[in-house]
């Protein structure tokens, strides 16, 4: 179990790929290669599928979502070239409550695979503006006010001079909601509504007037003119956060919980397999959930594979069922060392 947790920690944690692990067990003496590593962390994968349902599950019940997508290359996928993208796609809690993260590989981005990884869910959805989630039932999307801000920094950096002025303007304001969302992020979810309608609505009303008085009056097809259509296009969604103190801002959570993938996939570069993308979805999952809920990883890790396995053997039994829910990263605590006398 501590073997089988080290490889898995340094592989999806510490962005190690498998066959630079097989490199340092050989400097230490040892013949370990990533072909046998490898099948041992799709055959962990394949023992921790119904603990890793509890995953999902917990967000689907959930009333907040936020939601992102990042390709992925996986060599061997039916119907598919080598070279051809595939998908991870990552669902997680709202920022405002226990941290639990969730990936999940697709071979493409479609809406089927949007509708995959959300279904049955009824609530709100953070997402950028990105047309897959666009058909979702009993979902209500909220839209990323750092996308806006984006746009209309590439107008302030690179668009035409007479509408820098402008661009700044709306950067200025945008600048103003995030800086009194910091304000508001150590307050209670009702604190947070109720200053969000004192502070962040009349803002958000003076944007709405700027956009209303120019978006008729700028090209279209500029870097500020793409900026305020955005604006106009999505701003039912940008404006719901207002409504929940629950709701973020921005979609940057969902963002910033997907980078440590991203930046794995720069070291390892691909799957070999669905299997292997799979697995990994999977053990992102346990491993980032578990680093954001403040645990050692490694020494979590271990206790999983040496206690579940004595859980699974036993029946099925609510007992049971409670007990492996004690060992979710949001439910578990780490035993506490005693003082020897």
């Amino acid at each position: 179990p501590h073997l089988l947790a080290s490889i898995i920690f340094n592989k999806y944690q510490m962005g190690m790929p498998l066959h630079r692990q097989e490199q340092v067990f050989q400097n230490l003496g040892f013949e370990l290669s990533r072909t046998t590593m490898a099948s041992w962390v799709i055959a962990a994968y394949e023992f921790l599928k119904p603990f890793m349902q509890k995953f999902k599950t917990h967000l689907i019940n959930s009333a907040y979502l936020h939601a992102d997508e990042t390709p992925v290359q996986v060599l061997k996928v039916p119907g598919k070239k080598p070279t051809s993208k595939s998908y991870m796609w990552m669902m997680a809690a709202s920022e405002f409550a226990k941290p639990v993260v969730y990936f999940e590989y697709h071979p493409n981005r479609s809406q089927e695979s949007a509708a995959h990884l959300i279904s049955n869910f009824k609530g709100y959805l953070h997402v950028d503006a990105y047309g897959g989630y666009n058909n979702l039932h009993k979902v209500t999307r909220v839209f990323c006010w750092a996308h806006a801000r984006r746009k209309f920094e590439d107008a302030l950096v690179s668009g035409a001079p007479p509408g820098k002025q402008l661009a700044q303007e709306f950067m200025d304001k945008i600048g103003a909601l995030f800086s009194n969302e910091r304000k508001f992020k150590e307050m209670s979810v009702e604190e947070r509504k109720k200053q969000r309608e004192l502070i962040q609505k009349p803002l958000l009303d003076e944007i709405k007037a700027l956009l209303d008085q120019h978006v008729c009056q700028v090209p279209p097809k500029s870097k500020l003119g793409t900026a305020l259509d955005y604006l106009r296009e999505y701003w039912p969604g940008l404006v719901v956060f207002i409504c929940d103190g629950n709701l973020s801002i921005s979609n940057n959570h969902a963002e910033r919980l997907i980078r440590p993938f991203v930046i794995g996939r720069k070291n390892w570069l691909f799957s070999s397999s669905v299997a292997g993308a799979e697995a990994s979805a999977a053990l992102y999952s346990l491993a980032i959930t578990a680093k954001e809920n403040g645990l050692d990883a490694l020494q979590y890790l271990q206790v999983l594979f040496t206690e579940l396995p004595i859980l699974y053997k036993q029946r099925s039994t609510p007992e049971n069922q409670q007990k492996l829910d004690e060992y979710l990263p949001w439910n578990w605590k780490p035993p506490v060392a005693q003082d020897s006398e």
